[in-house]
């Protein structure tokens, strides 16, 4: 076993071996001058010991050159007291080897000061594991050079805290790498401030996912910029609550597109507010799968504005469902047009309201097929005004049931043409309430 070996004062160190280091005195280590310590060569500063390490004064350790520090091991580094840790020089923590930066204990970074987080070289920011990511101070994260933040390996990144990524400043949040955003965890995400959030590149908020996308506050939502909305994937659309989309300006609602609009899901579409339906464009809503269009409420329905109505496709107003369809006001009817009318289905047709039925122009009546006329319940027939029963041409009337036939009015009868009468059927003309009011002109 060799022996202790005590150092006589001013002794030089120059040539010792690791081995010899390894066996000064605690004595040695406490007297050493900074002379001493930077005759040491690198592979005997390799043989401190952890109590020797620990021993090493202040002053001898910021004697300590690049080179010397940077030949310390991940274990000798471990065995720095954070009283020690905390007083290297920024130039020496720079120096630490990346095997060395490994050894940093959580208790070491917790204290670290932030002009020595800044000095982290990118080697070293990537060697941090998550442990020692997640015990840096929020202070010391702000810290990281924003060149570097990138450097962060993606694993270990999901191990920042929600006060870490909270703290992280604009210009960190900036260089984050798409894969790093998209690794975020949700709760990550959620923590990002509104403004920070704001300066993300459309990349960036390109790569977040829909689960991502459902931890967002609606303060965060309304700090996203139009360009991101237009660059969002359909899976963060499709990842957003009702509470979420209703929260939207009605400028970035303008940016979205048909793949980001079809990813609203049916049930979250039911639940959006008529102010979120009412800012869509005639082109956004035709849009709309025909799932989605059938989705849509009463209530919804009667938010769209006129103007857009009009402007819908007959895939769209045939996919309405018929409580959906009763949201059209009568002054919605009258502007149907005739392809509008003619795409209705029979089930639609025998589901819209006698109020509405009323408000069908004698126009819009002539071009209804057969099967939407046949579709009219004897409730519907009676409600469509006198002035347009002529609007049946004699193959609409034709076809229409006997039971309708007999549920005409008194005064619908009198105002249909010989020309309708001509046309009618046995059966048709036996179910007139009275033939005597019939009124040829």
């Amino acid at each position: 076993m060799a022996s202790t070996i005590t150092l006589a004062a001013g002794i030089p160190l120059t040539g010792y071996t690791a081995t010899q280091v390894s066996n000064l005195s605690t004595d040695s280590i406490v007297k050493m001058s900074t002379q001493q310590v930077v005759q040491l060569s690198e592979s005997a500063i390799g043989g401190l010991t952890s109590v020797q390490i620990q021993l090493i004064s202040t002053t001898n350790l910021q004697a300590m050159t690049n080179t010397q520090v940077a030949a310390l091991s991940s274990s000798q580094v471990s065995f720095l007291r954070t009283s020690q840790s905390t007083q290297l020089l920024t130039s020496q923590f720079q120096s630490i080897s990346t095997s060395g930066v490994k050894g940093l204990t959580t208790a070491q970074i917790s204290n670290l000061g932030s002009p020595q987080v800044k000095a982290l070289k990118a080697t070293q920011i990537n060697a941090l594991g998550a442990v020692q990511i997640k015990a840096l101070s929020s202070a010391s994260v702000q810290s990281i050079n924003t060149s570097e933040i990138q450097d962060i390996e993606v694993a270990e990144l999901r191990y920042l805290t929600v006060q870490q990524v909270f703290t992280l400043i604009e210009d960190q949040i900036k260089m984050l790498t798409t894969q790093q955003v998209a690794n975020l965890n949700s709760t990550q995400v959620g923590a990002i401030e509104d403004t920070d959030l704001s300066v993300m590149s459309t990349a960036q908020v390109g790569a977040i996912r829909s689960t991502q996308a459902a931890s967002l506050t609606t303060a965060q939502v309304q700090a996203l910029t139009s360009a991101q909305f237009a660059s969002i994937s359909g899976s963060f659309i499709g990842g957003l609550g009702s509470t979420q989309l209703n929260s939207m300006e009605s400028i970035d609602l303008e940016q979205l597109g048909e793949g980001q609009l079809q990813s609203i899901g049916s049930s979250v579409l039911s639940q959006l507010a008529t102010s979120f339906i009412s800012r869509l464009s005639s082109g956004q809503l035709n849009n709309l799968s025909g799932t989605q269009v059938g989705a849509l409420l009463e209530g919804q329905v009667s938010s769209i504005p006129s103007a857009s109505l009009f402007k819908l496709t007959t895939s769209v107003v045939s996919s309405l469902s018929t409580a959906g369809l009763r949201g059209l006001q009568s002054g919605d009817i009258k502007d149907l047009t005739s392809a509008q009318i003619s795409s209705l289905t029979t089930q639609q047709v025998g589901g819209i309201s006698t109020t509405q039925v009323a408000a069908l122009s004698s126009a819009q009546v002539q071009i209804m097929g057969s099967s939407q006329i046949t579709a009219l319940t004897t409730s519907q027939v009676i409600a469509i005004e006198t002035a347009d029963v002529a609007g049946f041409g004699s193959l609409g009337l034709s076809s229409l049931r006997a039971q309708q036939v007999g549920s005409l009015l008194t005064t619908q009868i009198a105002a249909l043409t010989s020309l309708q009468v001509a046309g009618m059927d046995t059966a048709q003309l036996q179910s007139l309430k009275s033939l005597r009011s019939l009124h040829w002109p």
